[in-house]
């Protein structure tokens, strides 16, 4: 794809290294689908909680802040919120691990799934395990797929900082600039994204916090 730098190494390659034939086969764990469990009661933060709600306007919504700051705590009420207004909500706790394009992919996959039942038939075979190995190719086919999709998705990475592969930061960065209207990521990281948000910025479509 021309919108993408190539990936370092071909299609035929990646299938035949030993680590991506691994990849592959690991389970999901899925209670990275859902917020963590709260250390018991919490301090509702409805000030930040309505500034999150600009999410529901945007594009690209940023909780950028140090380790200790309350981020996923946050994330995670704000999910809750959402989901008793009846959203459709995507959350993928991030961690080094999950830093190969395959595995993000995966991940991403999964949580998206359920959330919309208009996905073509040609795209439901990386359902069944067929997964891309073009990861501009697939963010490609994912913002066409979306397209479709008649109401808001809220999709939420926390920890974000734990990616660093440069072909996902790109594949992120062309998600976000051609995200469809019904699309809505919230990112937590304890660093700013190494993606280029001016455009976001000019159109209106990013908010940090």
């Amino acid at each position: 794809m021309a919108f993408l730098p190539p990936m370092q190494a071909s299609s035929a390659t990646l299938v035949n290294q030993e680590p991506f034939r691994f990849t592959r086969k690991l389970p999901l764990i899925l209670t990275k689908f859902t917020p963590p469990r709260s250390p018991g009661a919490l301090l509702q933060r409805d000030r930040l909680l309505q500034r999150l709600d600009r999410a529901l306007f945007s594009s690209l919504t940023l909780v950028c802040a140090a380790a200790g700051f309350g981020k996923t705590t946050l994330l995670t009420q704000w999910y809750q919120h959402r989901q008793r207004q009846g959203d459709a909500l995507a959350w993928l706790s991030l961690e080094d691990d999950d830093n190969t394009p395959l595995m993000f992919t995966r991940y991403l996959l999964e949580t998206l799934r359920p959330l919309y039942d208009g996905w073509s038939t040609a795209f439901q075979r990386y359902f069944q395990g067929d997964f891309p190995v073009d990861f501009s190719l697939f963010v490609a086919e994912l913002v066409n797929q979306l397209h479709g999709c008649p109401h808001p998705l809220y999709l939420i990475l926390d920890d974000y900082q734990s990616i660093s592969h440069p072909d996902i930061h790109d594949g992120l960065s062309y998600l976000l600039n051609h995200a469809p209207a019904s699309l809505h990521v919230i990112i937590g990281s304890r660093s700013q994204l190494p993606v280029a948000l001016g455009r976001l910025q000019v159109q209106d479509q990013l908010v940090e916090i």
